[in-house]
């Protein structure tokens, strides 16, 4: 390929298992040219160079270390376009698989090349796609990404009760009245309200009989905490689930880890209600994981259990990015409030983008950590660890203090599970 000053500082990833096609591909392109092509044999070495490097260009076998591999390759890079603009993919193969083609196509790659291949016509192709790529303006590149994703992630919508109560709340003067009105617009809700305010939980004397009374007797900030719980529910419902991640043990875990947030947040200050929400909703980007890439996520899942290692751990090392970054999508395209896309985005690196969230982020870090201590549910893992000495210290805790608050936390975890029976 003739030297250009575009080809200045762009960089091409070959996945290529055959160490001499890869190594004859990448001398071919690199050859007069100023580009710097790399080629890898195995995943691992693709997903650790695309984690550290921006590439121009990925190309990619169908099969890297085993069948199919270049297509969760792909997948990976998706996942990363969440975080960064993501660059081309190209795949070759020694057949014309036209599954293989559309299940390409379909994720966005860009061409797809069959050994043995013309050398002119390869490197006509790369020139092609980087020049088509380079000239993308900004703006232009972002709106084919979201596009895309919108495409192949067909993120599920939830309630329009659940904002609408959230912007009714912030109202000083809202009425119960008001609130019954907004909750039946979703019967399906409005009948779980209904449900719930008649079970044991509450121990009310009389049978509720109408969404009205439930508001009054319940109170309103704790129904809209229930109605965007089952709102989240519903949502998550309508995705695909694999047979490697228990849903059931995952919202066990979710709403204990929202009991536990509820307990914490009455001793420092917050509102109860909105730590219970945020602790049921901590882990939704576990589900998407599970529901639109079910390989890559079952490959971490697996490894957390086979090297006994918390769920991030596993994640991070085998994918681009994690189910905080795929939460933080999800919870921000419902249009939820700024704090439950931070504690959904941050309960592990405990880095919200507001300040003012911080002590909500650390609350529910903590949480998580105490909730899968008391061993209820499952969220991928079986880590005990403590929780962040700086999270615990945020909320005016330490490691002993936390563990003598364990019976609140047991009692109002058995309470919140009544939660169980709205899914």
């Amino acid at each position: 390929m003739p030297a250009t000053r575009k080809d200045e500082g762009i960089r091409i990833l070959i996945a290529e298992r055959d160490p001499q096609q890869g190594a004859a591909m990448a001398s071919l392109l690199g050859q007069g040219s100023s580009l710097t092509v790399e080629h890898v044999t195995t995943m691992k070495e693709a997903v650790k160079r695309l984690k550290m490097t921006h590439f121009s260009l990925v190309i990619t076998n169908t099969a890297v270390d085993k069948e199919k591999d270049g297509i969760r390759l792909v997948q990976m890079i998706l996942l990363r376009r969440m975080v960064a603009a993501p660059p081309p993919v190209m795949i070759v193969s020694p057949l014309r698989d036209g599954a293989v083609i559309r299940n390409g196509m379909r994720l966005g790659v860009i061409d797809y090349i069959v050994y043995p291949y013309d050398p002119e016509d390869l490197k006509s192709r790369v020139q092609r796609v980087l020049g088509d790529w380079g000239d993308m303006p900004e703006a232009e590149m972002d709106a084919a990404i979201q596009q895309t994703l919108t495409e192949i992630i067909d993120l599920p919508t939830i309630s329009p009760v659940c904002n609408r109560l959230e912007n009714m709340l912030a109202s000083a003067d809202v009425t119960a009245d008001a609130v019954a009105d907004v909750i039946q617009l979703d019967p399906s809700i409005a009948a779980r309200i209904l449900k719930l305010a008649n079970s044991a939980e509450f121990g009310l004397q009389r049978r509720i009989a109408s969404v009205k009374e439930a508001v009054t007797m319940i109170g309103m900030k704790k129904v809209a905490a229930i109605v965007q719980a089952v709102g989240t529910f519903d949502a998550m419902g309508r995705v695909p689930q694999s047979p490697h991640f228990d849903r059931l043990l995952f919202w066990k875990h979710s709403i204990g880890t929202g009991a536990i947030a509820g307990v914490l947040a009455k001793g420092c200050g917050l509102d109860a209600n909105q730590a219970l929400v945020a602790g049921v909703l901590h882990d939704v980007g576990k589900v998407i994981m599970d529901s639109f890439f079910p390989d890559l996520f079952r490959e971490a899942l697996e490894k957390a259990d086979a090297e006994h290692i918390p769920f991030l751990s596993a994640e991070t090392e085998l994918l681009p990015i994690t189910h905080e970054t795929v939460g933080r999508y999800l919870v921000g395209s419902w249009g939820l409030p700024a704090r439950l896309v931070d504690v959904v985005g941050a309960h592990h690196s405990l880095a919200p983008e507001r300040d003012d969230h911080v002590r909500l982020v650390q609350l529910v870090h903590v949480a998580d950590a105490a909730c899968r201590r008391l061993g209820v549910g499952r969220a991928g893992d079986d880590d005990t660890s403590l929780p962040n000495p700086g999270a615990l210290a945020g909320i005016g805790l330490t490691a002993d203090s936390l563990d003598d608050l364990r019976p609140d936390f047991e009692k109002a975890v058995q309470k919140e599970q009544a939660l169980l029976e709205l899914l």
